[in-house]
């Protein structure tokens, strides 16, 4: 508590004047932004590895298929 020039009785210090509580809320809100900056770039590369793979899943799943279409129908025949 910081006292009051005009009266003597203490009253809160003001945060949104004191350059320290000032630069730590910049410091705070640019570490948020850069972390979910980061993070986004992260989500989107794993994205681009995940369609590849998940397209060569689902090749591998429609040869599988055919295979199978062509054993059964030979073994019908």
């Amino acid at each position: 508590m910081v006292p009051s020039a005009a009266g003597g009785r203490p009253h809160p210090p003001d945060h949104n004047l004191d350059p320290i509580a000032i630069y730590s809320r910049a410091l705070q809100a640019y570490t948020l932004r850069l972390w979910t900056e980061s993070l986004k770039a992260v989500e989107e590369r794993r994205a681009q590895k995940e369609i590849p793979k998940v397209a060569h899943q689902a090749d591998l799943a429609l040869k599988k298929r055919k295979k199978v279409r062509r054993s059964s129908a030979t073994t019908t025949s």
